[in-house]
């Protein structure tokens, strides 16, 4: 049996160990789920669906901002609003961006086209980022002007620095491939449920091609895989019950068996983005 084979199947035995000891009511603190709750979609194992996806509207997720240079379509990133002036992103789309370039473009689903265009006045990248292995992979931009809330436009909450990480559903959304052969990024906005995987399992199937850190956490269907995060989606958020849990970073492999989708947790620098940003509610 192959190695690959060998950490699959060790990381499936895994899972059932860990699920058959697991208490999942006391796991979020951010929501009330005594189970998977359907306020963010069908959790049925038909439904958990940007790579294998379903069409969203941004009356849904008015906090997805798209971020890319101007002039040019080649490379785009996601990220959230997180108040009326500031967007978090990951670190590794902003780091040697010219912030002339940059563009936050807000209130749309469609990708390029309508909302509102705000140029950038200032990025942030977190002290500790590593861009080779995209550890704190972190990054806040503040738009030149304000967001005006509406049905369109909205803040996701930030959960708090002493929240407790659990195994509760998460919601990716992007303009990110829907196929790990797709060619071109997705026209509209796209969102896709997907449960956590223990870190100690996602580190055996990726083994030593990723290193998966206290900081990070993955998330996908290993059982079948097809759904997860993909290329042009990097930067966006995951959410769980409204509060940004996650920042997609790495792993983007368009929900392959093998290669869960890898992101940051955003509890871990809480007080880091308060301090910079002056936000002072969390979910």
């Amino acid at each position: 049996m192959t190695g690959v084979k060998l950490r699959f199947f060790f990381g499936l035995l895994v899972v059932v160990t860990v699920a058959k000891g697991f208490d999942y009511s006391e796991e979020s603190p951010f929501s009330e789920f005594s189970e998977f709750s359907d306020r963010d979609g069908d959790w049925s194992l038909e439904n958990l669906k940007v790579a294998g996806g379903d069409l969203a509207t941004i009356e849904n997720y008015a906090y997805h901002v798209l971020i890319k240079a101007a002039n040019t379509n080649a490379s785009i990133c996601a990220g959230a609003i997180i108040s009326n002036t500031w967007v978090i992103t990951a670190a590794h789309c902003i780091s040697t961006a010219d912030i002339t370039t940059l563009t936050v473009r807000a209130g749309t689903a469609v990708l390029d086209s309508g909302g509102a265009v705000f140029n950038v006045t200032r990025v942030v990248i977190h002290s500790l980022f590593n861009s080779t292995t995209t550890d704190y992979d972190y990054g806040l931009i503040k738009i030149d002007g304000s967001f005006t809330f509406g049905t369109t436009i909205s803040a996701v909450l930030l959960p708090a620095q002493s929240s407790k990480f659990g195994f509760y559903p998460l919601t990716v959304s992007g303009w990110g491939f829907i196929t790990s052969s797709a060619t071109a990024f997705s026209n509209v906005l796209r969102a896709v449920n997907l449960p956590v995987i223990p870190n100690i399992v996602c580190q055996l199937l990726y083994g030593s091609r990723q290193t998966i850190t206290d900081t990070m956490f993955c998330g996908g269907k290993i059982l079948f895989g097809g759904k997860g995060a993909c290329q042009g989606d990097t930067g966006g958020p995951v959410v769980n019950n409204r509060v940004l849990v996650g920042i997609a970073t790495k792993g983007l492999t368009c929900g392959d068996l093998m290669s869960p989708s890898v992101f940051a947790k955003v509890n871990v620098v809480t007080s880091w983005i308060q301090g910079i940003t002056g936000i002072s509610t969390t979910g």
